[in-house]
């Protein structure tokens, strides 16, 4: 299940809190041309960064610079809480 808690866009900024308890997997890395900053409120995640990959728990703040290849995918806990700007 994905639950939304908020989704908008504050004077340029996107901001957006989703909880899942399902497998989620991004099945591409990817770059944007703004910065992302990923917050981990509950669960836990891997976070793949250029060539390197991270275990990302709870308390977690990951940047992401622009043009930065990113993507996240699931450890063995699918349940996750995060926010993501």
């Amino acid at each position: 299940m994905n639950r939304v808690l908020s989704q908008g866009n504050i004077n340029g900024i996107n901001m957006e809190r989703i909880i899942r308890d399902s497998n989620f997997n991004m099945t591409t890395r990817h770059i944007h041309d703004e910065y992302e900053i990923y917050y981990l409120l509950e669960g836990s995640r891997y976070y793949l960064i250029e060539n390197q990959t991270y275990l990302v728990e709870p308390g977690c703040l990951v940047i992401i610079d622009k043009q930065q290849i990113h993507k996240t995918s699931p450890t063995d806990k699918h349940y996750h809480d995060r926010i993501l700007l």
